[in-house]
């Protein structure tokens, strides 16, 4: 029989697929009007926050523990994809003269963060199949 998800859990699943719908949105925002593409920037930023706080035990466990080559890949893509993230809301909100790095920054975010989900799905993929 399966364990239900914890509430923590069904929220950061929650979480996580809102930003993942969003961010596709975000990248075509030639196609939408700079105010709806400014609205669901802050919406995408509240998700970042919050998906960082919903796993403040990774960094915590930053110093901790052994680290495998793949660790090791993980914590030098998150880090770069936290300071991406932070990169693209300060060129949002100052975008005067600086729209070329915000598109930048968007793009190397989507490689980022695509690393990052692998990264993180194919581990949590592990544990479920180990345990179950």
């Amino acid at each position: 029989m399966t364990k239900p998800y914890s509430k923590k859990a069904v929220i950061k699943l929650l979480v996580d697929i809102g930003a993942i719908l969003l961010y596709p949105l975000q990248l075509s925002h030639f196609f939408m009007d700079q105010s709806f593409h400014q609205i669901t920037g802050i919406l995408f930023m509240a998700l970042m926050l919050a998906h960082n706080l919903l796993n403040i035990g990774w960094y915590q466990a930053i110093g901790k523990g052994r680290y495998s080559p793949k660790r090791v890949a993980a914590v030098i893509v998150n880090l770069a994809l936290l300071v991406d993230i932070a990169g693209l809301l300060i060129t949002g909100i100052y975008l005067n003269g600086i729209g070329q790095l915000h598109g930048i920054l968007a793009s190397a975010g989507l490689v980022l963060m695509a690393v990052h989900i692998l990264l993180h799905g194919l581990a949590h993929g592990r544990k479920k199949h180990r345990s179950g």
